[in-house]
């Protein structure tokens, strides 16, 4: 019997494939050995757990299949929207997805604007209160004397292992406190985009009790744009055209004669290419007696940053138009967006420029504009602002 025994023993090391095939085995590897009928019980658990696998992964494949369908309705052609449940949901689509059909983003925004826009108080002063919880505009939008004392490091906002000291002269060019009121009633925030061109807008535009703008748009299509500029903001992308501020600072002037009496906003901390033209502009504006200089604050713009992140949005930098928009829902009692359209083709299908008065195309993957976009679409079917898109 011990014979037989230490036999068998035998046998099994010198099938290992008996013990381990079904895991590290092909099946073809096993139909090699002798066909004994601890190796037939070997293929019989490998056939068992090919089947069981292949289950499971149809199983989650299915899974996945109801999800999406009920997500999008038919799949995979997007759900025609009944109701502002199902364009919620659909918007959520046109955020996240990657390949761009025109017909179906044009499609959403008409089902869209057949929903009667009513302002939503509530959802307002939520969208204010989270905000003003974790960024906080009115104290910390921008660099004053209450916020930032002489001789405190300044940390960059993006090239945070950079620091500029607050000497007398900086703190000197620092507003006492914040300078606009909490609240600037009715506001107009009109970004560039093509959209805007022969949109006749220019006339409700200057109606809005407080209108932001950003980069130096040409204000000369009154029509389209209107006159007005409460606030105007200069992103790093154009502070190359402030080179020649040492030595010709009456062209630049006569420029920004156009945004009469308006605010300035300077990220003179994002990265430090940016302090020297953004000192060059005070100075400038100072001594013609233009308009006033403010900077952004770093910290500020890395916990706006950070918040959109927090909310789903990928981008390497918020564009100017969502720091505006955040800043607008913070301070504002009631918001209408103008010129914001993040696609080449208009409401007919018809081409557009990138901006109304250029086409000169953003920096590739720096702004996620479609998200942005969407996203705003969404806070328009809340009732949180009024997203204005073709004529008015």
């Amino acid at each position: 019997m011990k014979k037989k025994a230490l036999q068998e023993r035998q046998s099994e090391f010198e099938l290992p494939c008996c013990r381990f095939c079904y895991l590290l085995l092909s099946d073809k590897q096993c139909s090699g050995r002798s066909q004994t009928a601890a190796d037939m019980k070997c293929r019989r658990k490998w056939m068992f757990l090919q089947v069981t696998l292949m289950s499971v992964f149809v199983l989650c494949l299915t899974t996945v299949f109801l999800k999406m369908k009920h997500f999008t309705g038919s799949f995979p052609e997007m759900m025609e929207p009944d109701n502002q449940q199902d364009l919620h949901r659909t918007i959520q689509i046109r955020k996240i997805e990657k390949r761009i059909n025109m017909t179906q983003v044009i499609k959403t925004i008409q089902d869209m604007q057949n929903h009667p826009w009513e302002f939503n108080i509530t959802k307002l002063k939520v969208h204010s209160s989270e905000l003003r919880q974790k960024c906080n505009a009115t104290q910390e939008m921008i660099l004053s004397q209450k916020n930032t004392r002489k001789g405190q490091n300044i940390t960059y906002e993006v090239e945070r292992k950079s620091v500029k000291s607050v000497d007398d002269s900086l703190f000197q060019m620092l507003p006492k406190t914040f300078p606009w009121s909490s609240y600037l009633g009715h506001c107009a925030v009109v970004g560039n985009g093509g959209i805007l061109k022969e949109s006749r807008c220019g006339q409700q535009i200057d109606k809005a009790d407080f209108v932001f703008r950003m980069n130096m748009p040409p204000m000369t299509n009154t029509t389209d744009v209107g006159r007005k500029t409460s606030m105007l903001t200069l992103n790093p992308s154009i502070m190359k055209k402030f080179a020649s501020l040492d030595y010709a600072r009456r062209p630049f002037a006569e420029q920004m004669k156009q945004y009469s009496g308006a605010s300035v906003l300077m990220p003179a901390f994002s990265y430090t290419e940016c302090t020297v033209p953004s000192f060059k502009v005070y100075y400038t504006l100072q001594e013609f007696n233009f308009q006033k200089v403010f900077f952004l604050h770093p910290d500020y713009l890395l916990r706006l940053s950070n918040y959109w992140k927090q909310k789903r949005l990928k981008f390497i930098r918020l564009s100017s138009g969502m720091m505006l928009v955040s800043a607008a829902l913070e301070l504002c009692e009631s918001i209408t967006l103008y010129g914001f359209w993040p696609y080449s083709f208009g409401l007919s299908e018809q081409p557009l420029s990138h901006h109304y008065y250029d086409d000169v195309q953003p920096k590739h993957n720096v702004h996620d504009m479609p998200s942005e976009f969407w996203t705003y679409a969404r806070m328009h079917l809340e009732g949180v602002l009024k997203l204005h898109l073709g004529n008015c």
